[in-house]
């Protein structure tokens, strides 16, 4: 039941039940062994040409670059819902965002969104949580009804709205700068972060089946400031890595790539 339309791009899910992701023209599709046939699986993004899909193992996020449209990300095929979510940062576009129990927000709904949270138990929008004139906002309690995941944007490098379990990892770090010099390198590469304040750090190194391939930092305790270590890949296979820094409760990823 595919659309008559280009095929620009497909990404394969490791570790699944042979889950492939199809960006066309029309947007996304989904298939595995469960299937007999292609489902749509362009929740959430605007009708636009998918150039581009990458697969984040470590967040189990789907990530889609479009055509002029920018770039768009979901929760990867049959992940279900989560129980309790605590989202901050800017939301755009159209979106229902749904939990099993509780969401606490301190969203700011931008102008020209129409978003609907959903949950079962409760929803309580925190001092911090506003909406733009212009924007459209719901709260509904119905818990998880549409057993569909919706894509949100995201703005930059990887600047997505921050979505966790209560008891998940906070998002990415403000005044936590982090980058790498040469990328893509071959054999070694040099990671440099800026901590704006003190606080426990460690730096974890991931291949693209989630395995951890080296620990960069593990410190109790690192004041304000600016440093350098040294990631050693002589050993490691040509490909993509992710490094994963942990700042007191927050995370950070950056994404590095070693050539042959």
């Amino acid at each position: 039941n595919l659309p008559t339309v280009p095929a620009n791009c497909v990404v394969y899910q490791a570790g699944s039940d042979n889950g492939v992701y199809l960006g066309t023209d029309a947007g996304v599709y989904y298939r595995d062994d469960n299937l007999t046939d292609w489902v749509d699986y362009s929740n959430g993004l605007p009708f636009a040409r998918v150039m581009e899909l990458e697969i984040n193992p470590l967040a189990n996020r789907l990530r889609a670059a479009t055509y002029g449209r920018s770039m768009w990300e979901s929760d990867l095929y049959g992940l279900g819902c989560l129980d309790d979510l605590v989202l901050a940062g800017p939301l755009s576009g159209t979106q229902l965002i749904e939990a099993n129990n509780t969401i606490i927000s301190t969203n700011t709904i931008t102008a020209g969104a129409d978003i609907t949270f959903s949950a079962g138990v409760s929803i309580t929008l925190n001092s911090g949580f506003n909406t733009v004139l212009g924007s459209v906002f719901n709260a509904v309690m119905d818990g998880c009804t549409s057993g569909k995941v919706h894509a949100t944007p995201i703005s930059g490098t990887y600047e997505p709205p921050i979505v966790a379990p209560l008891a998940g990892e906070a998002g990415p770090i403000e005044g936590f700068e982090v980058s790498n010099f040469p990328n893509p390198f071959r054999n070694r590469t040099w990671v440099s972060y800026k901590l704006a304040d003190a606080a426990p750090v460690r730096i974890e190194v991931y291949n693209m089946a989630a395995q951890r391939v080296a620990i960069l930092v593990d410190e109790p305790h690192q004041d304000a400031g600016v440093y350098t270590v040294s990631f050693q890949a002589s050993s490691l296979p040509a490909g993509q890595y992710i490094a994963r820094f942990i700042a007191g409760n927050h995370v950070s990823y950056l994404k590095m790539a070693q050539l042959q």
